[in-house]
């Protein structure tokens, strides 16, 4: 069995990282996250909107290196596409390291259409994606797909990780798209 520790890094979309809650809202589920894990209090980005956020999550670069200064799903956005040869992410990264790198979740940093398959990822250093493709980040698309994203991580730990970790550590990345598109309200 690996000593190396295993690493599930969850990423929401566009937090404001040190929300005050209104008096009587408890977020215990997410209070035991941050107290048995680890927060990044002073992480920074250039932009705050959603594809050039996560590319600096991703790469480690500002975004003028890696050319994402708006969301990827606009038409004007041809010629800003991350590009795996040229600009490594934490998957490759982490990989060179001998970890099995997993990402379930909103991609948005390339063409990745709907329906992609599981492999869709592996040119930037994931070996497994969901196989319902990614998510765009539309109207309702956090209400509907946050579910999912959240079953489809808790079913790679339960059915993945065991057998992974017999071999080496794993890496995986989970990535809602709330609070980005909080439409919706009952």
């Amino acid at each position: 069995m690996n000593k190396r520790p295993n690493i599930l890094m969850i990423v929401t979309d566009q937090e404001y990282a040190h929300q005050a809650l209104p008096a009587g809202v408890t977020l215990p589920n997410r209070d035991r996250l941050r107290s048995q894990g680890v927060t990044f209090n002073n992480h920074q980005v250039t932009t705050t909107v959603c594809t050039p956020s996560r590319s600096v999550i991703w790469t480690g670069q500002h975004t003028p290196h890696t050319r994402m200064t708006d969301n990827t799903n606009f038409a004007w956005i041809d010629d800003m596409r991350a590009d795996p040869k040229t600009l490594p992410t934490i998957g490759h990264m982490l990989r060179d390291l001998g970890y099995y790198t997993a990402y379930k979740g909103k991609w948005h940093e390339s063409t990745l259409a709907e329906g992609d398959s599981t492999e869709a990822m592996e040119h930037f250093g994931f070996a497994d994606f969901q196989s319902w493709g990614d998510v765009h980040g539309a109207p309702f698309d956090g209400f509907k797909k946050d579910p999912l994203i959240a079953a489809e991580a808790a079913n790679w730990l339960r059915d993945k990780a065991p057998a992974v970790v017999e071999t080496q550590p794993w890496f995986l990345a989970v990535n809602l798209v709330n609070p980005h598109d909080i439409m919706y309200f009952d």
